[in-house]
């Protein structure tokens, strides 16, 4: 059970970062 969560809040972190990284990078262009 643990493991399932820990891989879920892992990929969830990794979108996260991917939109984080999207928005930051279309704020730097405007």
């Amino acid at each position: 059970m643990s493991g399932i969560s820990l891989s879920m809040k892992v990929s969830t972190n990794c979108l996260f970062d991917q939109s984080l990284d999207q928005l930051i990078s279309h704020s730097n262009r405007l």
